[in-house]
């Protein structure tokens, strides 16, 4: 189990057969600051049913040192995996911009989901134009997990943003060959390091210029 699938629990059940094995539909928040520079991302995410009640009969067998833990390990896996978000200035095959600090992921309990949400500052703040604007991609390298914008949600809300920007996410579309090729793999198997990129959504975020 790749990622975040192994380090929050051990014992995930799926009656998948392929991958991925388990969901996140999550959405973002763009910050902007009064220079009308991009600084951070936040990130929502909301946890599969399945997969959250795993995590939750964790907590409520161990009560508040339940939750402490798995935040604990949530902070852990998620710093490894350089928290399983990419930022890039233009599209997400040029190169990918440095990130700061981020503070301890918030772990939490909303009826059948676990929901998961943390900021992820740029180290250096950065323009947006038409041009070149900001884009971001979320995902698990080995496609254990797949991470889709939430259908229920709004995808991307843009904060503090000059007039004149806007966002819009782009649905991946995989070559057929690779989504055979995910669909072969057993929930035991080994995917690919990368292969996850290929399946992920991209948020696009520009502006005009006055």
């Amino acid at each position: 189990m790749a990622a975040l699938g192994t380090a929050l629990l051990a014992a995930v059940c799926s009656t998948a057969s392929a991958h991925p094995h388990s969901w996140v539909d999550y959405r973002t928040e763009v910050h902007f600051n009064d220079s009308g520079q991009v600084t951070s991302l936040r990130e929502v995410w909301r946890m599969d049913p399945m997969y959250s009640m795993s995590l939750i009969e964790e907590m409520q067998r161990d009560g508040e040192a339940g939750q402490q833990r798995l935040a604990a390990d949530v902070k852990r896996t998620l710093s490894k995996s350089h928290y399983l978000t990419h930022l890039f200035s233009g599209e997400p095959k040029a190169k990918e911009l440095p990130i700061g600090k981020v503070k301890p992921p918030s772990v939490e309990q909303s009826g059948q989901h676990i929901i998961i949400s943390f900021e992820v500052p740029l180290k250096k703040p950065q323009s947006v134009s038409e041009k070149q604007p900001f884009s971001y991609q979320v995902y698990d390298s080995t496609y254990y997990v797949e991470f889709l914008h939430d259908p229920d949600d709004i995808p991307i809300d843009l904060v503090n943003a000059p007039s004149g920007c806007s966002a819009q996410v782009k649905s991946a579309d995989p070559d057929p060959m690779l989504v055979a090729k995910a669909a072969m793999i057993d929930q035991q198997g080994q995917a690919p390091d990368g292969l996850g990129r290929f399946f992920s959504d991209t948020g696009v975020v520009t502006c005009r210029g006055e």
